[in-house]
Protein backbone atom coordinates (compact mmCIF):
# COMPACT_ATOMS: atom_id res chain seq x y z
CA UNK A 1 0.00 0.00 0.00
CA UNK A 2 1.45 3.19 -1.15
CA UNK A 3 0.74 6.48 1.80
CA UNK A 4 0.17 9.94 -0.14
CA UNK A 5 0.09 13.12 1.94
CA UNK A 6 -1.61 16.13 0.89
CA UNK A 7 -0.40 19.69 1.58
CA UNK A 8 -3.34 22.18 1.06
CA UNK A 9 -3.59 25.70 2.02
CA UNK A 10 -6.99 26.90 0.79
CA UNK A 11 -10.57 25.93 0.15
CA UNK A 12 -9.78 22.32 -1.22
CA UNK A 13 -11.51 21.46 -4.55
CA UNK A 14 -8.31 19.95 -6.02
CA UNK A 15 -7.61 18.58 -2.69
CA UNK A 16 -11.22 16.87 -2.63
CA UNK A 17 -11.05 14.94 -6.04
CA UNK A 18 -7.84 13.46 -4.90
CA UNK A 19 -9.34 12.16 -1.86
CA UNK A 20 -12.30 10.93 -3.59
CA UNK A 21 -10.39 9.09 -6.09
CA UNK A 22 -8.16 7.29 -3.52
CA UNK A 23 -10.73 6.60 -0.90
CA UNK A 24 -11.08 2.98 -2.01
CA UNK A 25 -8.17 2.50 -4.04
CA UNK A 26 -7.22 -1.18 -3.71
CA UNK A 27 -3.12 0.20 -3.66
CA UNK A 28 -2.85 4.03 -2.42
CA UNK A 29 -4.21 5.75 0.62
CA UNK A 30 -4.25 9.43 0.91
CA UNK A 31 -3.36 9.42 5.11
CA UNK A 32 -2.50 12.93 5.84
CA UNK A 33 -3.48 16.28 5.27
CA UNK A 34 -1.22 19.01 5.92
CA UNK A 35 -2.25 22.68 6.19
CA UNK A 36 -0.77 25.94 7.35
CA UNK A 37 -3.79 27.45 7.32
CA UNK A 38 -6.07 26.92 10.36
CA UNK A 39 -9.50 28.18 8.94
CA UNK A 40 -9.01 26.32 5.41
CA UNK A 41 -11.78 24.88 3.83
CA UNK A 42 -9.74 21.59 3.03
CA UNK A 43 -9.84 20.61 6.88
CA UNK A 44 -13.52 19.87 6.35
CA UNK A 45 -13.17 18.37 3.63
CA UNK A 46 -10.32 15.91 4.40
CA UNK A 47 -12.96 15.62 8.31
CA UNK A 48 -15.67 14.08 5.30
CA UNK A 49 -13.01 11.29 4.35
CA UNK A 50 -12.07 10.83 7.59
CA UNK A 51 -8.18 11.86 7.04
CA UNK A 52 -6.30 12.93 9.77
CA UNK A 53 -5.18 16.51 10.11
CA UNK A 54 -2.03 18.24 10.79
CA UNK A 55 -2.03 21.88 11.27
CA UNK A 56 1.16 23.79 11.09
CA UNK A 57 3.03 26.98 11.22
CA UNK A 58 5.61 28.51 8.79
CA UNK A 59 8.75 28.24 11.99
CA UNK A 60 7.51 24.51 11.86
CA UNK A 61 8.05 23.71 8.52
CA UNK A 62 11.28 26.24 7.90
CA UNK A 63 13.37 25.62 10.88
CA UNK A 64 12.21 22.18 11.94
CA UNK A 65 12.05 18.45 10.75
CA UNK A 66 8.52 18.54 12.97
CA UNK A 67 7.03 17.86 9.08
CA UNK A 68 9.35 15.34 8.10
CA UNK A 69 8.70 13.17 11.35
CA UNK A 70 5.25 13.43 10.98
CA UNK A 71 5.29 12.24 7.29
CA UNK A 72 7.31 9.27 8.14
CA UNK A 73 5.21 8.08 11.08
CA UNK A 74 2.43 8.07 8.63
CA UNK A 75 5.02 6.10 6.25
CA UNK A 76 4.38 8.35 3.63
CA UNK A 77 5.39 7.60 0.18
CA UNK A 78 4.45 10.57 -1.90
CA UNK A 79 3.69 14.13 -1.12
CA UNK A 80 0.79 15.95 -3.25
CA UNK A 81 0.57 19.79 -3.14
CA UNK A 82 -2.49 20.42 -4.12
CA UNK A 83 -2.94 24.79 -3.73
CA UNK A 84 -0.46 24.84 -0.89
CA UNK A 85 1.17 28.06 -0.99
CA UNK A 86 4.37 28.22 0.84
CA UNK A 87 7.75 27.43 -0.50
CA UNK A 88 8.78 23.77 0.24
CA UNK A 89 12.09 23.63 2.46
CA UNK A 90 14.88 21.67 1.05
CA UNK A 91 14.55 19.25 4.23
CA UNK A 92 11.48 18.19 2.94
CA UNK A 93 12.65 17.90 -0.95
CA UNK A 94 15.62 15.80 0.56
CA UNK A 95 13.42 13.59 2.35
CA UNK A 96 11.18 12.65 -0.18
CA UNK A 97 13.37 13.00 -3.18
CA UNK A 98 11.06 12.50 -6.79
CA UNK A 99 8.26 11.70 -4.53
CA UNK A 100 6.26 15.17 -4.69
CA UNK A 101 3.85 16.55 -7.10
CA UNK A 102 3.09 19.59 -7.33
CA UNK A 103 -0.47 19.69 -9.10
CA UNK A 104 -0.91 23.74 -8.47
CA UNK A 105 1.73 25.66 -9.59
CA UNK A 106 2.69 29.34 -8.57
CA UNK A 107 5.67 31.39 -8.28
CA UNK A 108 5.74 32.26 -4.98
Amino acid sequence: MKHIAVFASGNGTNAEKIFERFQAHDSIRVVLLLTNNPTAGVIARAARFNIPVEVFDKSILTKTDEIVKTLQSYQVDWIVLAGFMMMIPQNLIDAFPQRMVNIHPTLL
